[in-house]
């Protein structure tokens, strides 16, 4: 597939999520793989055409972060959905939803939780009504997303 994005796929991009070991062990059996994505350093502002991102070595602090996935992912449901929330409301709520995630000591990363969290609320407001969340109902809808996790890892696999 990378060798294609050349020819028959121009302007593709590919995004692909590994752990850490998988550089180690993986690729490097895999000579063209190991040539487009190593790397000395991870993608930053000073490093702006690294193929590796990694979410712990940032250049934006957490709490912009979650909010700016936040907005990026509100414009991605309208288009999914077909659907217009309220901006100025759903950006109050992405804002709480994301102090929440940050203020949240999981075993589960909180990016992964405020993602599954902000997305299961806006279901529900799509279908129920718009609303502005509160801190405590946010941090419910955090550790509802936690357990929900915890216990899909007890049936199949740890969900991270």
């Amino acid at each position: 597939m990378i060798d294609r994005c050349r020819e028959d796929l121009p302007g593709a991009l590919f995004m692909y999520a590994v752990p850490p070991d998988f550089l180690h062990t993986v690729v490097p059996k895999y000579p063209a793989l190991q040539q487009r994505v190593q790397a000395a350093d991870y993608f930053s502002r000073v490093n702006p055409f690294s193929p590796q991102i990694d979410l712990e070595h940032l250049d934006l602090p957490d709490d912009q972060l979650l909010t700016e996935i936040g907005y990026r992912l509100l414009a991605i449901f309208e288009v999914a959905y077909d659907v217009r929330l309220n901006r100025d409301l759903q950006t109050e709520n992405v804002h709480i939803l994301a102090e929440a995630a940050r203020n949240s000591f999981l075993a589960i990363s909180h990016r992964r939780l405020f993602v599954k969290a902000l997305v299961t609320e806006w279901f529900r407001q799509k279908e129920t009504g718009e609303t502005l969340i509160t801190p405590e109902y946010a941090t419910a809808l955090i550790r509802g997303q936690s357990d929900a996790l915890a216990v899909l890892a007890d049936q199949q696999q740890a969900p991270y």
